[in-house]
């Protein structure tokens, strides 16, 4: 925020009174009431002369004169000052006034260079010089101070520094009685939201202009109000407030500057929150030069977004695979529409030198076996293993879902994702975040099977619910966090912007196959022979031996030799068992083994290839609730307020996205 210093304010004060002058009002004193945000300022902008240029990189040492915050300056008479014509400023009696200059060589400011201020002619015959010599600082700037006494007049100041090449500048310093005591505060708005009433705020200033309009988040959160305006009415005109030199306990001739806050509220500035406000810090002095007026200009305020969020996400995993690898998830999920069926298109799949003639008796294409199109000889073979294996079952969870029918897909292909977002402080003046100050985590997922959960899902929303915390899903990089840039459209437009997360995702899609739809779809089992099953080797040997008992290590068979038995039916004798029993435990070792490893090889190509972001064409809404100014949520669960996520990943050289992924959040904290 550039500031001006007070007594260059004169003819942007002189020119405000044209618009006329408002009854005076009460004041009070009264301590602010911090508020934890932070806002867009707003300053008085003076116009140069289009002919008036500051120096230009080459053209070697310069000299000219600058306001407090080094900009080019303009004398108090309107005139544009320049070297050469001198630069005209007023003051009051018994006042004080700075006088800034800038050094640079081909444009840049030069540090450490002394500059000699020398008044030349004091017509009052009671002004002196602060300082006589100062030195330039980091900003090439150096600034001196003249005081005035109680006579008007005129006084010269000459700022010179040691060079040939560069002239002296030549300040006039017009002393001028106190036109009036009164200070004259208003406020203006012109934006969509209710603001009714305003209330302003005055600071004192330091001898350094501070506390300033740079310094307002600090206000709001710590500053103690010199003075404090009653409520105001905004609409329709706007009221103004008016303060007297007497009502600041000034003793007489002394000057005082001050940084004016604004707030606007809809109705009481103790109990609404504050919708817009504004600041001034160039043109509130009392008693005031000139006549005095000071106009804040209201801008919408940002709500406060600052904070952390529950977000709960929702993904397709599977919709992102390669036709390969789908293929071989499909595998699982053939084993529950026909458990032949899928143990023999994996069979044809990992072995396909041992057992080509069983494949070719199957299926049409032992390269591309099709359990929804076997053979007759095949489907006949099919029908009979899968009777075999219901009457296994039939009193087992996985004979339920065989015999229903139950979409074991369901269980993988939609689960949540719950974590945190986080953005650490409040986004600057242009509503943008670095990735530095936010923060993305996913915790843990859940997914949902309902059947024989003893449960209602129509009432309990929790019915089914299971729990996997991604310490478990990848225990060699457990913590799934990335940090991203974001911004903010129109106050209430979230925009995440793309950014990796360390998901393996084999490692995730074998955990919620092994650890979350082999447990469910398998159950408890026999009660006598209670097993867990949580792999793809158990799940395979629990299919072929017709439930979890022969995973038992006090089961008088093994799940193959279970198996072997059954499909011989008593005959054969014990070579055709021992060619059944070797044949079945060859296929869950391999089978088992080439599942498990062909799904975990996708990680080799996650990492930073897997990135999230918000949907482009899709707005994300930001959600204050209660309409406090607070964002307490990012969207909503209903689908109309979904926040959408887009999710790419590259696996084995191919870009792919994951379709329909949607996410939510609330406040935390």
């Amino acid at each position: 925020m550039h500031r001006l210093s007070p007594l260059s304010l004169v003819l942007m004060l002189t020119a405000a009174a044209l618009l006329g002058s408002a009854c005076s009002d009460s004041v009070e004193t009264a301590s602010f009431e911090p508020i934890d945000s932070s806002f867009e300022l707003q300053d008085t902008v003076t116009t140069l002369p289009p002919d008036v240029v500051g120096p230009e990189p080459g053209a070697g040492p310069a000299f000219t004169f600058v306001n407090d915050s080094g900009q080019p300056a303009v004398g108090d008479d309107g005139v544009a000052c320049v070297p050469g014509n001198g630069c005209v400023f007023k003051a009051g009696v018994n006042s004080s006034r700075t006088l800034s200059v800038l050094y640079t060589v081909d444009g840049l400011p030069i540090e450490n260079v002394l500059v000699s201020f020398e008044m030349t002619e004091d017509s009052s015959g009671q002004a002196s010089l602060v300082a006589g010599a100062v030195y330039t600082n980091a900003n090439g700037i150096a600034t001196g101070k003249v005081k005035t006494g109680e006579a008007q007049g005129e006084i010269l100041v000459r700022a010179s520094v040691n060079s040939d090449v560069v002239s002296p500048l030549n300040f006039e310093v017009v002393i001028e009685s106190k036109v009036n005591d009164t200070l004259t505060i208003s406020a203006t708005y012109n934006g969509p939201r209710p603001v009714s009433y305003f209330q302003a705020y005055l600071y004192e200033q330091d001898d350094n202009l501070k506390p300033n309009c740079d310094d307002i988040e600090s206000l709001f959160n710590n500053g103690q109000a010199t003075l404090m305006s009653p409520i105001k009415k905004l609409v329709p005109v706007p009221e103004t407030f008016k303060i007297k030199s007497s009502d600041m306990n000034l003793a007489d001739g002394e000057l005082r500057s001050y940084t004016v806050v604004a707030i606007g509220v809809e109705a009481n500035p103790e109990t609404d929150p504050i919708l817009a406000w504004g600041c001034d810090n160039l043109g509130a002095t009392l008693p005031p030069i000139g006549t005095g007026n000071v106009q804040v200009e209201l801008v919408d305020r940002p709500p406060s977004y600052a904070g952390t969020y529950n977000v709960t996400s929702n993904f397709n995993f599977l919709s992102a695979l390669p036709d390969d690898v789908e293929q071989i998830v499909g595998f699982v999920f053939d084993f529950f529409k026909s458990p032949t069926g899928g143990l023999l298109s994996l069979a044809c799949t990992v072995d396909g030198s041992t057992l080509d003639s069983l494949c070719n008796l199957v299926f049409n294409d032992s390269d591309s076996p099709d359990i929804e199109n076997p053979t007759p000889q095949g489907g006949l073979i099919i029908d009979i293993l899968d009777a075999l294996i219901a009457g296994f079952t039939k009193e087992t969870v996985f004979g339920s879902v065989f015999t229903t029918g139950k979409d074991i897909s369901n269980i993988i292909t939609d689960f949540e994702v719950h974590g945190t977002i986080t953005f650490d402080v409040e986004p600057g003046p242009d509503l943008m975040w670095t990735a530095d100050e936010t923060e993305d985590t996913w915790d843990y997922i859940t997914v949902q099977w309902t059947l024989d959960a003893n449960c209602d899902p129509l009432t309990d929303p929790d019915c089914g619910n299971k729990n996997f915390s991604f310490a478990a899903i990848q225990p060699d990089d457990p913590v799934i966090v990335g940090n991203f840039e974001a911004s903010v459209q129109n106050f209430y437009e979230l925009i995440i912007n793309p950014h990796p997360l360390n998901v393996q995702y084999g490692a995730l899609i074998n955990a919620v196959i092994e650890k979350v739809l082999f447990p469910v779809a398998f159950g408890e089992g026999n009660p006598e022979y209670p097993v867990v099953v949580d792999s793809y080797e158990k799940a395979l040997k629990a299919l072929i031996g017709g439930g979890s008992e022969c995973l038992h290590p006090t089961y008088p068979q093994t799940c193959c030799e279970k198996f072997a038995e059954q499909v011989a039916g008593g005959g054969g004798g014990q070579a055709t068992l021992n060619v059944l029993n070797n044949t079945c435990d060859g296929l869950v070792t391999v089978g088992a083994d080439y599942l498990s490893s062909y799904i975990s090889s996708l990680d080799a190509d996650t990492g930073d290839n897997f990135l999230v972001g918000t949907e482009e064409n899709h707005t994300c809404w930001l959600v204050d609730a209660d309409s406090n100014m607070v964002i307490d949520g990012i969207g909503g669960k209903e689908d109309d307020m979904l926040c959408k996520w887009n999710v790419s990943i590259s696996l084995l050289g191919v870009d792919l996205v994951i379709d329909d992924a949607t996410f939510w959040a609330a406040r935390a904290d």
